[in-house]
């Protein structure tokens, strides 16, 4: 799970927006991958905003053996990192945890 954070001018204490960077489908130096993203929708007052999303990389010792691709889901990004979700206030605080916990910190690498 990677993310990038939009910045206006010279207020680098106040990020305006968040971007998400995913696994790639064409592999280089990690196994292919792909993310599903949460949104929070289809009901009356929905606000369509990201709750949660899942990485799946593909498993090639299993899909050698199978025949046909096997993909593990590596990262709830919810569950493991305790978000609320992906708004991008909830991400910079997610990166202010990682700062005050090396054990955090160890486990998003």
């Amino acid at each position: 799970m990677y993310y990038s954070f939009i910045l206006e001018g010279d207020r680098l204490d106040e990020p305006i927006g968040s971007i998400f960077i995913g696994p790639s489908a064409v592999p280089s130096e990690m196994n292919a991958g792909y993310k599903v993203f949460m949104a929070d929708g289809v009901r009356e007052e929905a606000t369509w905003e990201l709750i949660s999303h899942q990485t799946h990389v593909i498993n090639l010792t299993l899909t050698d053996a199978a025949g046909f691709p096997v993909f593990n889901t590596s990262v709830d990004s919810k569950e493991i990192y305790e978000l609320k979700d992906l708004r991008t206030e909830s991400l910079v605080d997610f990166i202010e945890r990682m700062a005050r916990s090396p054990e955090l910190f160890t486990a998003y690498k």
